[in-house]
């Protein structure tokens, strides 16, 4: 049986992407209240980019 593609979510590179979307929010959730506003918001923007092309 063949593996078709029916939706971007069945491609293993989104599936690579969206993992690194949920680490990055577990990550930055470690992060003190002070980068709140600077890195996180970056990184978090960041990481959803990905996914987001």
């Amino acid at each position: 049986m063949e593996n078709k593609i029916r939706n971007f979510t069945d491609l293993i590179v989104y599936q690579s992407a969206h993992k690194l979307v949920l680490e990055v929010y577990v990550l930055t959730k470690k992060f003190t209240p002070e980068e709140k506003f600077c890195l996180i918001d970056q990184m978090r923007r960041a990481a959803l980019s990905i996914t987001s092309k």
